[in-house]
């Protein structure tokens, strides 16, 4: 009962100036609203993230070109001829699709517009849990005769105007005419990208088409037989590899990583940046803090009569400093819940305009409340102490 009266009381005293309760607040503000804001985004691109890979399947594996120290004075690439050894000789490895990935420019009927194209190969389907809608994907006897052919994402179809008839038309990639031999089904988005807008063609056709320069840019997916064999294959593959480069000594030219190394990156990374922005947000609520003791302090000095005439009346002092470390609760807290609205309204937005499903947890934002109370608590004693201290003549003399 006692601690109601003490809310009461604590809320009266803040409503008399609301302005200077808030400014007091808005260091507190800031911070809770940041961490909310933050790790909306970084949640969001988190489960995002993950929700890709996993969608590849735990047995995924990703070899890609790595220029060590050891390696300037060589040419470090993966190659088609590279994939194929791997799938031959490998026991423990069911697929291999190398593919590239670099911008295009697509033109027909009179539109236009800029994709992303990859150059792989059939076993892309399989390694991506990618299905074709409508007409097929390329064959292998396309990869061997080279052929200009392509396959194209629902959001190119729908740019250049194709309409459902697409299948034989023509497009036109930078210089290249190609036929049009299927549409993917909607594959969605990826923190912000349109994984429909593209296209993909043969890697063999790239090879000519483009030149020497594309092997610089292949990686290379592999799938092991079953999860209990993901090392076995790692292993494998980086005996095949380092025979085919003729490594001798050297460290690996290449990296390989697993669909679990690269989500458990993921996280670090989400959870570096969640602490260098807590780092940050510590230092604005302890500003926020300040803030408080000092209003504390004023609304000691202001209010040292109605502190003498209780204390005179026989207030305890424990009563005095409870009510006025309350308080300092009360407007903590009250910073604490502004900041977590401006916080999700901050971070929605920010989802919105990036294009990023945000994600809802709760710990940030019961972490960053519980802060925002705690420095309230903590920055409210020295004032209680001030006002639990007062002696009650001297404080009715002030009048």
């Amino acid at each position: 009962m006692q601690l109601i009266q003490h809310i009461q009381i604590s809320r009266e005293a803040l409503q008399s100036n609301p302005m200077r309760s808030l400014l007091t607040t808005l260091g507190v503000v800031i911070g809770v609203a940041a961490v909310v804001s933050v790790s909306l985004v970084l949640q969001g691109m988190t489960n995002a993230v993950t929700a890709s890979f996993e969608g590849l399947g735990p047995r995924a594996l990703f070899i890609v070109p790595f220029q060590g120290p050891e390696h300037r004075s060589r040419r470090v690439e993966l190659t088609y001829a590279d994939a194929m050894a791997v799938q031959a000789i490998c026991g423990a490895v069911a697929y291999t699709a190398p593919q590239i990935s670099l911008p295009a420019s697509l033109s027909a009927g009179g539109f236009s517009r800029t994709a992303n194209m990859i150059a792989t190969i059939p076993q892309y389907l399989e390694l991506n849990d990618t299905f074709v809608q409508t007409g097929r994907f390329f064959s292998s006897i396309d990869i061997r005769r080279r052929r200009n052919v392509c396959v194209i994402g629902l959001t190119v179809r729908d740019d250049l105007k194709f309409g459902e008839d697409v299948i034989g038309r023509t497009i036109r990639i930078d210089r290249h005419y190609f036929t049009v031999i299927g549409v993917l089904e909607s594959r969605g988005q990826m923190m912000g990208a349109d994984r429909d807008d593209t296209v993909l063609i043969p890697l063999t056709t790239a090879s000519k088409l483009y030149g020497a320069q594309l092997p610089k840019r292949l990686t290379i997916m592999a799938q092991a037989r079953t999860i209990d064999q993901i090392e076995t294959a790692t292993q494998q593959i980086t005996a095949v590899l380092r025979k085919r480069h003729r490594l001798g000594g050297l460290i690996e030219d290449f990296k390989i990583f697993s669909q679990t190394e690269i989500l458990d990156n993921v996280r670090q990374f989400s959870t570096m940046i969640t602490a260098v922005v807590a780092g940050i947000v510590g230092i604005a609520l302890f500003v926020g803090g300040i803030g408080i003791m000092n209003t504390m302090l004023a609304s000691v000095a202001e209010r040292s009569y109605e502190i003498g005439l209780r204390k005179s009346v026989g207030a305890q002092r424990k009563e005095i400093m409870h009510q006025f470390l309350i308080e300092s609760i009360v407007l903590s807290a009250g910073g604490g819940l502004l900041g977590l609205l401006v916080g999700a309204v901050a971070g929605y937005g920010f989802g919105l305009i990036i294009d990023l499903p945000v994600s809802f947890a709760l710990w940030p934002l019961l972490l960053s409340f519980g802060f925002a109370c705690t420095v309230g608590l903590f920055f409210g004693v020295y004032p209680a102490v001030r006002a639990a201290d007062l002696d009650p003549i001297k404080a009715l003399q002030r009048v």
